[in-house]
């Protein structure tokens, strides 16, 4: 059986055009996660003024965000070593996009 020394094939390796592809996708995938936490915190001291709605439930559902992104998480991790990780992203952003088209599609 031959060894195969992966340190050394990473420091011989160059930055191609494959890599500045994954890291352009890895970038967008961040925005795309955190876009939602970003855009909730800017939004609730709006939430607490125009809805009355009590800081108690905007922290309670700022808490539900952040639980609902730890269960997402391992969930679609286990879910993605078993169909391959590329499926689940490619999932999780039509959802993510249909999920946005029904909320815009309501709103008044």
């Amino acid at each position: 059986m031959k060894k195969v020394n992966i340190s050394e094939i990473i420091d011989n390796s160059r930055f191609s055009k494959v890599h500045l592809t994954v890291l352009a996708w890895c970038i967008v995938l961040i925005l795309f996660d955190g876009y939602d936490l970003a855009l909730l915190g800017a939004i609730i001291p709006s939430l607490h003024l125009e809805w009355g709605v009590s800081t108690t439930i905007l922290g309670f559902v700022g808490s539900l965000t952040l639980i609902g992104s730890l269960i997402g998480s391992l969930i679609c991790g286990i879910v993605a070593d078993k169909i391959g990780r590329k499926n689940i992203i490619v999932a999780c952003i039509t959802i993510e996009y249909a999920s946005v088209s029904v909320k815009m599609s309501i709103s008044k």
